[in-house]
Parts: structure tokens; C-alpha cells; sequence
């Protein structure tokens, strides 16, 4: 299974946000309270 997209819409950090993922290695960086680990 590949996930091409994520959406988080009002969940913690993340009111609305739209991540893209290309083929390949995909890497998350930002700063501390970003939202990083929410993502995972």
C-alpha cells in the first residue's frame, strides 16, 4: 500500500492541511510543535 495524499482538517496542529507524497524517500521536517509526530 502507498499513500499518495494526507488530510488533516481540525485535529490538533492542524486545522486544514493537505500533504503530498511523491514516489520515493519522503522526509518531515519542522520546527519543535509543528505538528511532526501528529503526522506519523
Amino acid at each position: 500500500m502507498h499513500l499518495n495524499s494526507l488530510r488533516l482538517c481540525n485535529f490538533r496542529q492542524h486545522a486544514d492541511t493537505r500533504i503530498v507524497f511523491d514516489s520515493g524517500l519522503t522526509g518531515i521536517i519542522g520546527p519543535n510543535g509543528a505538528g511532526k509526530s501528529t503526522i506519523l
